[in-house]
């Protein structure tokens, strides 16, 4: 009963290893070489004799996160003398789909496949691609159309992240190092009227003040926070409770931690 048991313990934990054993070869047999083959395939070398593009390139300029999906549409010719039919177009980014018509082109005759792309949450350089494969052309895709542009963030102020309130902030964490009595936090008044912050149970040796001393709406400035060193002591951290400013406490604190 002994070997009985220990027989199904090893082929149990045989059986528990595969799919770790074979993730691992995968990734081993994945080189960098081939997994750009697979996002960018190399083109059929008889492309240009079966289709031709009036362009596949297409700049889109500057857009915003909220803009509604972008249609691109690429127009294409059929040059390879026979009726010719698209099978698939693939990308390799959530942010693009395409399609195309499902039935034959005429030699000779003109289509369009379209690419969507959708700019939500992708501020930053739009540089996405996508590939075409027809009937009779082997594995390989006879032509890539790209999709150039920008997407613009539509926060003016992603460069002060954290919120409390109509106050925006660069952090709400600091640190005073060996020697260092103040720090600032960069911040702005994103409300529609001014604001004027103080704070409340500070421990004696702390200061707050801002710079303004009255944030104008759409005006940026600084929190400063000093600290005495010589009465802190032994202390180790703090907390600022920022007051001018809607929110429960947590979400108007700032942790302050003093490094000796």
């Amino acid at each position: 009963m002994k070997r009985v048991f220990i027989a199904m313990a090893l082929v149990f934990a045989a059986l528990s290893l595969q799919p770790a054993l074979m993730r691992a070869q995968v990734t081993k047999r994945l080189s960098r070489a081939a997994v750009d083959s697979l996002l960018n395939p190399a083109l059929s070398p008889e492309a240009d004799k079966i289709i031709a593009f009036d362009a596949v390139t297409k700049d889109i300029g500057d857009i915003k996160e909220s803009d509604s999906v972008r249609t691109v549409r690429f127009t294409f010719r059929n040059v390879s003398g026979k009726p010719l039919t698209i099978t698939r177009v693939t990308t390799h980014c959530g942010c693009t789909a395409a399609s195309f018509g499902k039935q034959p082109v005429a030699a000779g005759d003109s289509s369009v496949i379209t690419v969507q792309y959708n700019p939500k949450g992708r501020a930053g350089t739009i540089d996405t691609n996508a590939f075409v494969y027809v009937c009779g052309a082997g594995s390989r895709p006879v032509a890539k159309l790209t999709i150039l542009g920008n997407v613009v963030n539509d926060d003016e102020w992603s460069h002060l992240p954290y919120a409390m309130g109509s106050l925006r902030l660069k952090r709400v964490k600091v640190a005073f190092k060996a020697g260092r009595t103040v720090a600032r936090i960069p911040c702005a008044n994103v409300g529609r009227t001014p604001l004027t912050l103080s704070s409340r149970l500070l421990p004696s040796y702390a200061t707050f003040t801002t710079e303004p001393a009255v944030l104008q709406p759409g005006g940026e400035g600084d929190i400063v926070i000093g600290i005495d060193a010589a009465k802190a002591g032994t202390a180790k951290n703090f907390s600022v409770l920022v007051d001018g400013v809607e929110g429960g406490i947590s979400s108007r604190t700032i942790k302050a931690i003093i490094e000796k």
